[in-house]
């Protein structure tokens, strides 16, 4: 009976030891992007000397003669092969940057952290993705490429 009940508590953690291997891993691919088109209309620059595992900061200017809206979040994707993959998030992403409208010609710098979400990010190439969009039209998407060394 005690090598009964052993050999469940030992399945048991076992088991919960292997559930905790397949929780959010930071930098783990997840599927090929599938964004084909990144429009000129917006434009991220990135401060190269403010990139960390962490976050950077960057600055979003309107290229058009119209007021775009943003979206309400952003996505990591890394470089692997030629091809960009999304990263897995660790839960749900609220960012108050919905309804921030950015007029024709307008710059809006900010810091962005995607440590709660993504983790520390390794070494690697890899882009951060932000969606805008003209009320009631289309969205659309812009990206910058940044590398962690």
């Amino acid at each position: 009976m005690k090598k009964i009940i052993l050999l469940i508590l030992l399945i048991l953690i076992i088991t919960g030891c292997s559930l905790k291997k397949e929780k959010f891993v930071p930098g783990t691919l997840d599927g090929e992007t599938n964004i084909k088109e990144i429009s000129d209309i917006f434009t991220l620059t990135i401060d190269e000397e403010s990139v960390t595992a962490k976050g950077l900061s960057l600055t979003l200017t309107n290229n058009s003669d119209i007021t775009y809206y943003l979206g309400n979040a952003f996505k990591i994707e890394k470089k692997q092969d030629d091809k960009w993959y999304k990263l897995k998030m660790d839960g749900e992403m609220m960012i108050a940057l919905s309804l921030r409208s950015v007029d024709s010609g307008d710059t809006f710098p900010f810091n962005l952290e995607w440590w709660p979400w993504y983790g520390e990010l390794p070494k690697g190439e890899y882009r951060i993705v932000m969606d805008f969009y003209e009320l009631e039209k289309a969205r659309y998407y812009t990206a910058a490429e940044f590398s962690i060394e």
